[in-house]
């Protein structure tokens, strides 16, 4: 079938179940695999599995499972797993259990095309060089600390794309109430600066002379 952009399936209300693997190293060379899983177009994180030293498809599918059951009920009734074409991905153990998990088959991005899976991209910057992540990480240990901690972190940091609000707050419903607030005040502050600046330009100038302004 032709590609579908996934912009194009949050359009039409479905939301996307997004995930991928990236690599973290301990000081004497062990390396920790996490696998982050996050729901769009909420940003919000629901999960980071994590394995010694590689990733098969039973462990991303684990992950994904654990990821799903975190999700709200009233988002499971049109949910799609998105991702890449990594081995692990396109494995048809992997396909079988995800279209068996959530009633569809896996949307991929396009080969070679990174901006497909942009979400889950700039999530892996931000759970690597985050301000509070640690520099090194000494132990094994260590790593799954930090990534146990993480998702509290992020979903309750205000997100550029969600115009400041929090994943936790666009998941809870509560965005597009929290932006009506803001056009709100942003209402009440713009006449209150302009009753002030009438009233100034009022004690400045004679009566014969004030200008009636408008607000805009």
């Amino acid at each position: 079938m032709p590609y579908i952009n996934a912009h194009s399936l949050m359009d039409e209300g479905f939301s996307l179940l997004c995930y991928d693997g990236t690599q973290f190293r301990t000081d004497t060379g062990v390396i920790v695999w996490a696998i982050p899983v996050m729901i769009l177009p909420q940003r919000y994180l629901l999960h980071i599995g994590h394995f010694i030293n590689g990733i098969s498809a039973a462990d991303l599918t684990q992950t994904i499972k654990e990821a799903y059951a975190l999700l709200p009920e009233h988002l499971s009734a049109k949910v799609l797993a998105h991702s890449d074409r990594g081995s692990a991905m396109k494995a048809s153990s992997t396909k079988r259990v995800i279209k068996e998990l959530l009633g569809a088959p896996i949307h991929f991005g396009r080969p070679h095309t990174p901006d497909d899976q942009a979400w889950i991209e700039a999530f892996i910057k931000t759970l690597k060089y985050h301000r509070e992540a640690p520099q090194s990480f000494k132990l094994v240990d260590d790593i799954l600390q930090w990534l146990n901690r993480f998702p509290d972190i992020y979903n309750n940091d205000p997100h550029s794309s969600l115009s400041y609000v929090t994943p936790l707050q666009a998941l809870s419903g509560l965005k597009e109430v929290i932006l009506h607030q803001r056009k709100q005040n942003l209402e009440v502050a713009r006449m209150l600066r302009y009753t002030t600046w009438k009233s100034s330009r009022s004690t400045l100038l004679p009566a014969a002379l004030e200008v009636i302004m408008q607000p805009v």
